[in-house]
């Protein structure tokens, strides 16, 4: 006989008595053991268990071996699906040991579905192994098929058809471990998926491994794709290369006891995972042309990475749930991550910030502030406005911001109301002059004709006006109809107008007008006089220059200090057509004042020929006075 079957039958010659023995604990000592120290791991234990480790009632008791006779067992083969032409081994056990007989019965992968069919199948028991091997189609990378062994420890008894693949293939030396420390065949298959569920963070309606499908739809199904795309060496390129190696060695290690002890592997694996864009993975998968439906695998990729960083599963409970990684071995160790359809995202910084905040009817118009690490990683006060639409940033590009909260609070303004249409401008005084502090929204085509088709909101959108202004053409700002009457000019030859050059009111209301050059000139050498040389931050607003795209990605993200109180915010300025990040103001004598979206150390400023009929522009006005301000 041979030496290992031989062990094995011995082992449950001892076993009998042993078990005999620790059913009578439960009642009385056996011989002079402490009869606590027999009872096995079951609920009513007082010692705290994983509901992993809990075993069926009905663990220790005995099953009757059961012949197989002239069964047909069929499935697939499933890493990616196992190529036509690969090997199907059933390999038949002993009933009482589970080793191996030495019968082996075969067959061959049938399509490259993996599908695969043996008939006339006749087993000494209802216990078997079942192993293939062969190329299989890279669930990853279309380009790749490689080769593979997997294989699944069942009870044919109950199953006809039997799935094999890498969950059963990592389970299955740990149920033989289970079977001989004691446990029946079934008790020990299911508590062996139970501790590997567990290690993965799986949860749901998983079912038995052998009956998964990465091509079906339902919970074990999306697990099955998910633990293969998470342990396929194209990801992680593990040392070493060969997955079959590797995967070996995991099994080895949670046959043991259960457990996945290479936290360092594991955090890799989660780490890399995000180098893997699954639109190409469906995409790859759609191209084996065996199935139009895709299941859910990312949700099970991501609660391996909530497992594995220590965050726990995101679940519909824990919307919104901001959430620190703790895992020092990771890449992402102290970042942020936000519970949000059912997966965890990198949360951004408004949503660690408001974190908690309330933001409902009760508190509408409330503003707080928050010392976080901005995007360019340095410390900032970041604020936040409580609008009917939640939590809003003081610092973002966003409709739903009162134009007021965009003004530096440190900074001492006036006001002035436009008579013409009732709109209330901040003002702000600057080296003796005092200019509107935000941009003029005056639209009245009636009374000024000049503005007739010649000033726009962004996008057409009035909304956009009330927080960033109107833009207008020069022919609309300078009120071109008006100074032809006045003078004879317009904006072709404004530069021979000497009456008007220094001092056009142009739409400003009465008692305003346009700022002339000298004023923007002045303006421009103040923000770049100092040694720090911050040029255009000192003229733009603290919030508003954070412009995102509809999917949250940041365009740009250049608020300014302010300085001065000016606030300039970006009026996506459009000369052809198209829009552009940055504040562009026009001054009465053919000449604008340009501060851009990015972080450029100038302002600068363009005279004359640079201005196209077609240019729009923002609109600050100043304070009229008998002379024209040096």
């Amino acid at each position: 006989m041979n030496v290992k079957i031989l062990s094995r039958l011995n082992f449950q010659f001892i076993r009998l008595p042993f078990l005999i023995c620790f059913v009578a604990a439960f009642f009385f000592a056996c011989g002079d053991g402490d009869a606590s120290s027999s009872q096995a791991p079951d609920e009513s234990s007082n010692t705290p268990v994983d509901s992993a480790e809990i075993v069926d009632d009905n663990a220790y008791e005995k099953i009757p071996v059961i012949p197989i006779v002239g069964k047909t067992i069929s499935g697939f083969a499933q890493k990616g699906p196992l190529k036509k032409g690969g090997s199907v081994t059933i390999i038949e056990l002993d009933g009482e040991t589970l080793e191996e007989t030495g019968k082996k019965i075969t067959g061959t992968i049938l399509s490259d579905s993996g599908n695969y069919s043996i008939s006339d199948v006749s087993l000494v028991s209802q216990y078997a192994i079942i192993e293939a091997t062969g190329d299989y189609r890279n669930e990853i990378y279309t380009s790749q098929n490689e080769s593979t062994l997997l294989r699944a420890l069942v009870d044919l008894s109950t199953h006809d058809k039997v799935n094999i693949n890498v969950m059963t293939t990592m389970i299955y030396k740990r149920i033989f471990n289970l079977y001989d420390s004691g446990m029946n065949f079934p008790a020990a298959k299911r508590k062996a998926e139970k501790e590997f569920l567990r290690e993965f963070g799986f949860t749901g309606d998983i079912g038995s491994f052998e009956e998964l499908d990465i091509l079906k739809m339902g919970d074990g199904d999306a697990a099955l794709l998910a633990t293969s795309i998470l342990l396929a060496r194209d990801v992680i390129n593990p040392d070493p290369t060969d997955d079959v190696t590797w995967r070996a060695a995991f099994t080895d290690d949670f046959s043991t006891d259960g457990k996945w002890d290479d936290e360092e592997l594991k955090t890799q694996i989660a780490d890399e995972i995000d180098t893997v864009h699954f639109t190409y993975i469906i995409y790859n998968i759609s191209q084996w042309e065996l199935s139009s439906e895709f299941n859910h695998f990312d949700i099970f990729v991501n609660k391996f990475k909530g497992k594995v960083y220590g965050l726990g599963e995101c679940t519909d409970i824990r919307t919104g749930e901001v959430k620190r990684i703790e895992n020092t071995l990771s890449n992402a160790f102290y970042t942020h991550y936000i519970c949000r359809d059912k997966k965890w995202h990198p949360a951004t910084i408004k949503e660690i910030d408001i974190f908690k905040e309330e933001c409902s009817a009760q508190n509408l118009g409330a503003i707080i502030t928050k010392r976080s690490v901005n995007d360019d990683n340095d410390s900032t006060d970041n604020r936040y406005y409580c609008s009917d639409s939640g939590w809003i940033s003081v610092q973002d590009w966003s409709l739903d911001i009162d134009k007021n909260l965009l003004l530096n609070p440190n900074i001492q303004y006036g006001e002035m109301t436009d008579p013409r249409d009732g709109h209330v401008y901040k003002t702000v005084e600057i080296l003796g002059t005092t200019w509107m502090a935000q941009n003029l929204n005056y639209a009245d085509s009636i009374r000024t004709i000049s503005l007739l088709g010649e000033n726009k909101c962004f996008r057409n959108d009035e909304r956009y006006c009330n927080t960033f202004g109107r833009m207008y053409t020069y022919a609309a700002l300078a009120d071109s109809v008006r100074l032809y009457e006045l003078y004879g000019c317009n904006f072709t030859n404004l530069g021979g107008c000497r009456e008007a050059k220094d001092h056009i009111q142009g739409i400003c209301p009465d008692g305003w007008r346009l700022p002339n050059e000298k004023e923007m000139s002045a303006l421009l050498d103040l923000a770049q006089s100092d040694e720090d040389y911050e040029g255009p931050s000192k003229l733009k607003a603290l919030g508003g220059w954070v412009y995102r795209y509809e999917d949250g990605f940041i365009h740009t993200n250049e608020n300014g200090s302010d300085a001065f109180g000016f606030a300039a915010l970006p009026t996506m300025f459009s000369a052809d057509g198209s829009d552009h990040y940055f504040a562009a103001f026009f001054a009465g004598s053919s000449s604008t004042l340009s501060i851009p979206g990015n972080r450029h150390n100038y302002v600068s400023r363009y005279d004359g020929y640079w201005i196209y009929v077609d240019s729009y522009f923002s609109v600050r006005c100043v304070k009229d006075t008998a002379e024209p301000a040096e």
